[in-house]
């Protein structure tokens, strides 16, 4: 479930910004005007602007490499092992998804 606020006056610039100021380590990437992604390893924070509000939203970053070869692997075996994968990776990974999640929107909505 994705977090949201109202935000007046906000540019996807200025949370590129906040962003890279409170995770420098981070990769921060605009995908186009109205999204940013974070990428934190096997995780990822997608933050959506639209009008006034603010949307943070998290999931497994499929650009990284052992999830890719996983979902590749899961696509060569059918649908079955698509669900496999994904029901394997998803409990593991839950944890890390959400507090990510809610790291980044303490980021920005302060």
């Amino acid at each position: 479930m994705a977090l949201e606020f109202v935000a007046e006056d906000m540019s996807v610039e200025q949370l590129m910004h906040k962003l890279n100021e409170t995770f420098p380590q981070l990769t921060i990437k605009k995908i186009n005007k109205t999204t940013l992604a974070i990428l934190n390893g096997k995780v990822q924070a997608v933050v959506k602007l639209k009008k006034n509000k603010v949307r943070v939203s998290a999931d497994l970053n499929t650009r990284d490499a052992i999830i890719m070869i996983l979902l590749v692997l899961g696509i060569l075996l059918g649908v079955i092992g698509v669900l496999v994968i994904f029901a394997i990776l998803y409990p593991i990974y839950m944890k890390k998804i959400k507090a990510f999640k809610q790291e980044v929107y303490d980021a920005i909505s302060v």
